[in-house]
């Protein structure tokens, strides 16, 4: 982006290339940066802008360290505004008010350098259900409003946020999103994609089916592949191998209950990695080793649900 920026410059100034580089005609290249960054952004737009230009005189002096403290602002992770003006000069850094803000900046960024645009995940937000006190959590709340009335109004053409939790975490009308009415009328689910099969992509609620047990079978067969490539090696497990396994480990008592496919997972690399590493033991040999019984886990692993 910076290379088309500069290409700009030199046409506009008829000016060589190479030129640019030139300690006298960096400021052409700052100047026309500040300004396509202050087109495109609203809060924190001179920062954001002073801060490209810093990452682009560092890239030209090949000054790393100052490099490195241009990304730093980037990611957000500055902890003090004292800190970022000694290292940058500049005066304002990304915080808990204005980094939504942002976000919604650098994705119009993102979109002029030729991206469709910013995905940003927010998982385990049922991190936020366990918040103890009711004023924090609706502070949270009122946050992923502000989240929602920005993708859904047509303001945030660029920006898609996903959000990962629990049915536990939408649906608890004491704790979870629905307590909080605002959000509660506007994530509602749609009754008629509850049917079997049935899911409607349009609406903010995506529920997500458990994955089944052929999907798994599928998994594991991949999972040994993928594994006697890692680690180029020939390990004799066969699909009936394979099938027995997983009726060994889902007959067991507990597994319909608490039994995770993670778990699953996890027994079976075991099993791969003590074969690759014992040529002398059996499949056979170590399915016998497996727990007898499975116990819930200690994380809340329920049905997942995305927003």
């Amino acid at each position: 982006w910076i290379s088309s920026v500069m290409s700009k410059v030199a046409e506009e100034h008829k000016i060589n290339l190479s030129d640019l580089y030139l300690p006298e005609n960096i400021k052409l290249v700052e100047q026309q940066i500040l300004k396509v960054v202050n087109n495109l952004t609203d809060a924190c737009s001179f920062e954001i802008g002073y801060v490209v230009c810093k990452y682009f005189e560092a890239y030209v002096t090949g000054d790393d360290q100052l490099r490195k403290y241009a990304l730093k602002w980037l990611q957000g992770e500055y902890t003090s505004k004292l800190e970022a003006r000694q290292m940058l000069g500049v005066h304002e850094i990304v915080n808990d008010q204005n980094y939504f803000e942002v976000l919604c900046g650098l994705s119009r960024l993102f979109v002029s350098m030729g991206y469709a645009g910013l995905m940003v995940n927010l998982d385990e937000a049922i991190n936020l259900y366990k918040i103890p006190l009711s004023t924090m959590r609706e502070k949270n709340y009122e946050k992923l409003l502000s989240f929602y009335n920005y993708c859904y109004q047509g303001t945030g053409r660029n920006l898609f946020i996903n959000i990962a939790g629990t049915k536990e975490f939408l649906l608890n009308e004491r704790r979870g999103l629905y307590c909080y009415e605002a959000l509660r009328s506007r994530l509602q689910i749609n009754k008629y994609s509850t049917m079997q099969g049935i899911q409607d992509f349009s609406q903010p609620v995506i529920c997500i089916e458990p994955i089944g047990m052929e999907d798994i079978l599928i998994l594991l067969k991949n999972l040994r592949e993928i594994f006697k490539i890692r680690h180029n090696c020939d390990i004799s497990i066969s699909d009936e191998d394979v099938v027995k396994f997983m009726e060994e480990v889902y007959n067991r008592p507990g597994a319909k209950d608490f039994l995770l496919p993670r778990d699953v997972i996890r027994e079976f690399l075991n099993i791969l990695n003590t074969l690759r590493q014992n040529p002398q033991l059996s499949f056979a040999s170590l399915m016998k080793g497996l727990p007898d019984e499975f116990t819930e886990p200690t994380a809340n692993e329920e049905e997942v649900i995305e927003l």
